[in-house]
Formats: structure tokens, sequence, C-alpha cells
């Protein structure tokens, strides 16, 4: 986080400056953390512009379903809230 942001500012940043993609509406989901650094967890459900890739960042990009989200190792805490936010998705 930058000084003054807020959790939901930075995420917003941080998806743009990582991926070029500009969320829709971004909805607070949950916050994780075990004392020492928590996870903030935001979703949206629309996004505008093209997926680029800074140098550097990261080497590839897919857009997953459910069942394809279990293949990739993620902390166990955040793949907990993905699933989560399927459930809530999928509700609507």
């Amino acid at each position: 986080m930058d000084p003054g942001e807020t959790p939901e500012q930075t995420a917003v940043r941080e998806l743009i400056e990582e991926s070029g993609v500009t969320p829709g509406e971004v909805f607070f989901f949950e916050v994780n953390g075990d004392g020492y650094k928590s996870h903030h967890v935001f979703y949206t459900t629309s996004h505008s512009g093209e997926v680029t890739l800074p140098d550097g960042e990261c080497d590839d990009y897919c857009w997953v379903t459910r069942e394809e989200a279990v293949i990739f190792p993620l902390i166990p805490q955040l793949s907990k809230s993905i699933h989560r936010i399927f459930d809530l998705i999928e509700s609507l």
C-alpha cells in the first residue's frame, strides 16, 4: 500500500499496474490474516482493457473456471476465498 491509500485503492492500482486491466465496480469480500500480515480480498464481475504483462512481473496468465482454479498452487486461505467468491457469484 502506498501512504494514504486504502486497501481497495491498492488492489485497483496493483491490478491496473500488473495486468493493464481496469476493474468495474469493486466489492470487498474479506480480510484474511495471521497476525503478521493480512490479505484483503476484493472481487469484480467486470473489467475493461486487455491484459498486458509488464516485463519481469509474470510469464503468463489465463482466465479459469472454478474447476480449473484448483490446479494452481495458491496460498491455502486465498484458495478458500476464491471458491467462496465463486459461490457468491453463482448465487447472484
